[in-house]
C-alpha cells in the first residue's frame, strides 16, 4: 500500500476542533498533479482529474465517500488508529477510460473553509500513474494500520 501523508494544516484543523474524524463526511478525489504537503490547504488547490468515465469530481456535496473509523487499537493501548476498518472505496472506469491518476486525496467535505472549500486531510501516491480501462477498478485500501496512527505513550 502507498504510504498516507497528511497535509500540515490537517494538524490545525484537528486542534481546533474543526475535523471530527468519527462524524464528519471524507470523500476521496483523485489527482495526477502532485499535492503539496507543506501548503495543500483546501480542495481547490487540488488539480482533479476530469469528471468522466466513472469519476465523480469532489465537491461539498459530491464524491466517492470513504467511511472512516477511529478507535484505539485495544483498551489502554494509547495508540489510536483512523481507517482501519473503512470500506474500501474502488473506482471503477465506465464507457471508457478513465483519465490517469497517480494521487489520491482524502478530503473533509464537512469542514468547509472560505464559506465554498473543503479541507484536506492527507493524500496517497502510489508512485507512478494509474490507468483503468473501461470496467476495470482500482481499489484504495487503508490496510491493517489505517492511514495514520497517533500514540500516545
Amino acid at each position: 500500500m502507498a504510504a498516507f501523508k497528511l497535509f500540515h494544516e490537517f494538524g490545525k484543523y484537528l486542534g481546533e476542533k474543526n475535523i471530527n474524524l468519527t462524524s464528519d463526511t471524507i470523500r476521496a478525489a483523485l489527482t495526477n498533479t502532485a499535492p503539496t504537503q507543506a501548503t495543500g490547504v483546501t480542495l481547490t488547490s487540488i488539480a482533479q482529474i476530469s469528471a468522466t468515465y466513472g469519476y465523480t469530481a469532489v465537491t461539498t456535496t459530491a464524491g466517492a465517500t470513504v467511511s472512516m473509523t477511529w478507535a484505539e487499537t485495544g483498551a489502554g493501548t494509547g495508540i489510536w488508529q483512523w481507517g482501519t476498518t473503512a470500506s474500501d472505496v474502488t473506482f471503477t472506469a465506465t464507457g471508457g477510460a478513465m483519465p490517469q491518476f497517480r494521487y489520491i486525496v482524502i478530503v473533509d467535505t464537512s469542514y468547509i473553509i472560505n464559506t465554498t472549500d473543503c479541507a484536506l486531510i492527507g493524500y496517497l501516491d502510489y508512485g507512478s500513474a494509474v490507468d483503468l480501462t473501461s470496467s476495470t477498478t482500482f481499489t484504495v485500501d487503508s490496510g491493517s494500520s489505517g492511514f495514520f496512527q497517533l500514540t500516545i505513550p
